[in-house]
């Protein structure tokens, strides 16, 4: 403010030669004996003074405040840039451990998995063997039960085919010799009867 009255009043003479039509010569119109420019010029110089003086305060506070909050935001927008920076370190630092503890869980994943299939294999070849063992025990046990039911069958068989062959072959002259060759071996099996005549 204190540059812009100086350089009003300097200007006065330019002012007043624009006013009188740019250097024409003529008459001038006076007020007081000054020419009107003058007090127009007088009159322009005090409103712009007045108007300095009233809002020099006002201005002067508005400035400052504003620079005050220019200031402060941009000391937030500061202390939030470094919060921002130290967030994104921390997130940063925490993707990293993350990403190492996804790793470490899926290595040990991957072996449990292993440790799972191997266990699961081993159970079913156990349980493989087992059923072979069994099924072998079973076919093995079936196996004597037909040889048993077949020796049966076929001792009964050949009993009855013998005994079929002995009544067709029998005569009765067969029948009474027999009965003899009998009575005799058991003549001799008794004691004091051995040697007698029939």
């Amino acid at each position: 403010m204190r540059r812009v009255l100086p350089a009003l009043i300097l200007s006065l003479p330019a002012l007043s030669a624009l006013a009188s039509g740019g250097g024409e010569h003529g008459a001038q119109k006076l007020f007081l004996g000054l020419p009107y420019v003058v007090w127009q010029t007088a009159n322009l110089v005090l409103f712009l003074g007045l108007l300095v003086f009233l809002l020099k305060k006002p201005v002067a506070e508005f400035f400052r405040t504003r620079r005050g909050e220019v200031e402060a935001r941009l000391a937030k927008s500061e202390e939030d840039a470094r919060k921002a920076r130290e967030m994104a370190d921390t997130l940063r630092a925490r993707l990293t451990e993350l990403e190492a503890e996804l790793s470490t869980l899926r290595q040990a994943a991957e072996r449990h998995a292993q440790d799972e299939e191997a266990e699961i294999l081993k159970a079913a070849e156990e349980e493989a063997r087992r059923i072979a063992d069994r099924a072998t025990l079973d076919i093995e046990n079936r196996i004597r039960t037909a040889r048993k039911e077949l020796t049966l069958y076929a001792g009964g068989l050949a009993l009855d085919l013998a005994r079929e062959a002995v009544r067709r072959g029998l005569t009765p002259d067969d029948q009474l010799r027999l009965v003899e060759e009998g009575l005799a071996a058991l003549e001799t099996s008794i004691p004091g009867k051995a040697g007698q005549p029939n």
